[in-house]
């Protein structure tokens, strides 16, 4: 748990944050409804998204830059179309945090 607020802090100071989008596939994706949720309601200057990895690759949003954050997660951290989505948001600038569920990953 340090170690997230340690990356998160370091982002944080580095960046005027204005919109972050979650991205995964399937239950990857799914799990990240309840933190979307809770933004959407929540922010009033933060642009939240949600979305599947194929559709950010092939239809990256237009606000993902270096003032987005991109969470992704995979199962094990190997999920070809999130590993993707994760180098089309790192060429865009945007910060990444990816999240697996396996330990290693």
């Amino acid at each position: 748990m340090e170690k997230a607020r340690e990356i998160i802090s370091s982002i944080l100071k580095e960046r005027q944050i204005d919109t972050i989008y979650f991205v995964g596939c399937g239950g990857s994706l799914a799990g990240f409804f309840p933190a979307k949720y809770f933004i959407s309601c929540e922010a009033r200057k933060v642009k939240v998204g949600y979305i599947n990895s194929n559709e950010f690759v092939y239809a990256t949003p237009k606000e993902i830059g270096e003032n987005a954050v991109v969470i992704l997660a995979s199962q094990r951290g190997n999920t070809a179309e999130t590993v993707e989505a994760c180098k089309v948001a790192n060429e865009k600038g945007a910060a990444t945090i990816g999240l697996t569920f396996e330990v290693p990953s």
